[in-house]
């Protein structure tokens, strides 16, 4: 979002009117308050605006008056859609103030004490796409010269409209052409010593905090997934960048364990499922079919010992001529990936790829030659398709690129798997 830099002068709005007139500060219209200042809602020259105010306690105190006016200047000078617009700033013997644009949305603290905010924390990927957007928007405060120093759930919004974040609250943010006031929360951000200048790593730490916020607060929180992201914050060295990677690096990192574990299952289901059938005995076999549930529920068919060679033999095809589309696409895939321009989220998308395209093959052929011989049981299909796909083409193919892809993605990030925690 684009907005005009220049102050939009509210003022007057205000001026013609007493500080505690019904008109304008009314208790109906308070939608936050924190220990210095109540936050109003109206709408003035056709705008819905957040008035910050400060408490009548602490309006003769330089301090606080100093501190407002910083965060409206800084405010003016930032321009991004996870931070409000500031509008207009009011400081004088009978009132301090600040007017920003509202935020149609809930505190974290707020989101997730309601169930849509617990589901939304359970799930790994809006957790994944909450940290970004943070640490986007506290990138750009550094970029710009600020370091917040007071990330903490009352001070990160999530819109209505998109669940979006917005961090707010500028007061005891650092800005070395405005050094007057900073600070922090206790347990959140941590507060400063005496003459210690905040860092960048002051905000990432935060940010590790708001993990171990959520782990506190969200009933079944993915907490194991984010432990090494956690530890990233709270490096000295920690900078956007290694903050973002590490959340991509671990979500590829279970990415990749899920499909070398799938493939394990599969090749000990196959083992599983081979090995007893060339063992058994005719009279073992015959005694195994009999029983089978697909046996009972054949009146008129009876399937002997005999006769299940005599039907696989006859259920012959060629497993890779099935399986070209697919063989075409993971040679496809091989060869963008052998090119190296590919970026880890692509790789990743490329992977889901051929590990649908793949199943949705295999599943097809199975359904396929079950239709085409009715007579026999589901775990012969399943045995006669499985034996012609052992030695397929398309399942190396399948098995060789994801492996390729956790090649690739371990080259690229050896220290990704130095600690899965």
């Amino acid at each position: 979002m684009i907005f005009d830099s220049s102050p939009s002068d509210f003022s007057s709005d205000f001026s013609d009117k007493s500080p505690d007139s019904s008109v304008i500060f009314t208790d109906d219209n308070i939608c936050g308050e924190g220990a210095s200042c109540v936050v109003y809602r109206m709408r003035i020259g056709g705008l819905r605006l957040a008035v910050k105010r400060l408490r009548p306690e602490y309006r003769s105190r330089p301090e606080y008056i100093a501190s407002y006016r910083k965060e409206f200047n800084l405010g003016q000078q930032l321009k991004h859609d996870g931070i409000p617009v500031y509008r207009d700033f009011r400081a004088d013997n009978q009132d301090v103030f600040i007017g920003m644009d509202y935020i149609d949305g809930l505190t974290l603290d707020e989101f997730i004490d309601t169930a849509t905010g617990q589901d939304y924390f359970r799930d790994t990927d809006n957790t994944v796409r909450f940290l970004t957007q943070l640490i986007n928007v506290v990138a750009y405060l550094h970029r710009s010269g600020v370091i917040h120093c007071d990330i903490k759930p009352a001070n990160i919004m999530i819109r209505h409209s998109d669940l979006g974040v917005m961090l707010i609250d500028l007061d005891k943010s650092y800005c070395d052409t405005i050094d007057s006031t900073h600070g922090g929360t206790a347990g959140h951000s941590a507060p400063l010593n005496d003459g210690e200048l905040p860092t960048a790593s002051k905000d990432f730490a935060a940010i590790g905090n708001i993990v171990s916020y959520l782990a506190d607060h969200v009933k079944r929180f993915p907490y194991s997934r984010f432990k090494r992201f956690q530890k990233a914050c709270h490096d000295r060295q920690a900078n956007s960048d290694s903050l973002l990677k590490a959340l991509q690096h671990r979500s590829l990192t279970g990415l990749l364990i899920f499909a070398t574990l799938f493939i394990c299952l599969a090749v000990i289901a196959l083992y599983l499922a081979f090995k007893p059938s060339a063992s058994l005995t005719p009279l073992e076999s015959d005694s195994l079919i009999k029983n089978s549930p697909e046996a009972a529920d054949s009146v008129s068919t009876e399937i002997n010992a005999s006769s299940i060679p005599k039907q696989k033999a006859e259920m012959t095809f060629d497993f890779d001529k099935l399986m070209e589309p697919f063989n075409r696409e993971a040679d496809e895939a091989f060869a963008s990936l052998a090119t190296g321009s590919l970026g880890d989220n692509e790789i990743q998308e490329l992977m889901y790829k051929i590990i649908n395209s793949y199943l949705d093959s295999y599943h097809a052929i199975v359904a396929e030659f079950k239709n085409e011989n009715p007579a026999m049981s589901d775990i012969e299909v399943q045995l006669a398709v499985a034996d012609r796909s052992q030695s397929s083409r398309a399942t190396r193919l399948y098995e060789q690129f994801v492996q390729a892809c956790a090649d690739t993605i371990k080259m690229r990030h050896p220290e990704s798997y130095d600690d899965l925690d």
